[in-house]
């Protein structure tokens, strides 16, 4: 039964980044392409960072900035990320 659902899954999958819809929008996002008729505009960062508002943050977060420290879901991505790319960090 597992084996049966996830075969069904990737088929459906396979059969989705064969359509029109998706190959249209990964030529827009990796290629930064555009339909017939459609204008490209490039926003230089700093103009398009001067239209941001920022985001309300989680007090947990607040407090472990306050006190110069990661929030603990930060540090345990970063040790993910340590275990992932065999970075050694016994040494800090």
């Amino acid at each position: 039964e597992p084996y049966r659902r996830q075969r069904q899954m990737c088929i459906r999958d396979s059969d989705y980044y064969n359509t029109p819809q998706y190959l249209e929008l990964a030529a827009r996002k990796d290629f930064g392409l555009a339909a017939k008729g459609e204008t490209v505009l490039i926003v230089p960062k700093n103009v398009a960072m001067a239209h941001t508002v920022d985001l309300p943050q989680d007090k947990a977060v607040v407090t472990a900035q306050k006190h110069g420290k990661k929030p603990a879901f930060q540090r345990n991505f970063d040790a993910w990320m340590d275990f992932f790319l065999h970075r050694d960090k016994t040494g800090d």
